[in-house]
């Protein structure tokens, strides 16, 4: 483990993401709830590196048209997005939620305009464990997606 830790730490690193990934879905589909996300504040980088759980309003994705987007580290609760497909349920702050929109896009070049046309009343955020990717996840509240 110590060789593969130095040799190859992105492998390690997405393997570790996904096994624990695998561990939260079975834990939440055995509980039979929700996954919840809890929005925080606003802010960039110093906000979001808190890491308290829960997910930062990005001010450096606002922009003309786009949808708010929250994001969190991935080791920070951020990787609860990761598993989820178009569809799937949550859980913000008490409202229930749904995926409509999916966007990848390359770590820390992303921008504003690479979020225009996403679906859903906001957008949450993380990046993949082991690669150099972010996953964007549109979400609407249910009643709103049911009526598309």
């Amino acid at each position: 483990m110590l060789i593969a830790t130095i040799f190859a730490p992105s492998e390690v690193e997405r393997v570790y993401g996904e096994t624990k990934i695998a561990i939260t879905t079975i834990q939440t589909q055995a509980s039979r709830t929700l996954p919840h996300i809890t929005l925080g504040v606003s802010g960039d980088e110093k906000e979001l590196d808190r890491c308290d759980g829960t997910f930062t309003e990005m001010l450096r994705y606002q922009g003309a048209g786009a949808t708010p987007t929250w994001a969190a580290h991935n080791n920070c609760g951020g990787d609860a997005i990761l598993p989820w497909e178009v569809g799937q349920q949550l859980s913000i702050d008490g409202t229930t939620y749904a995926v409509v929109d999916i966007r990848m896009l390359p770590k820390r070049v992303a921008t504003s305009e690479d979020l225009l046309g996403i679906q859903g009343e906001l957008t949450l955020q993380t990046c993949l464990y082991g690669q150099q990717m972010m996953k964007f996840v549109g979400v609407e509240k249910v009643a709103a997606a049911a009526s598309r």
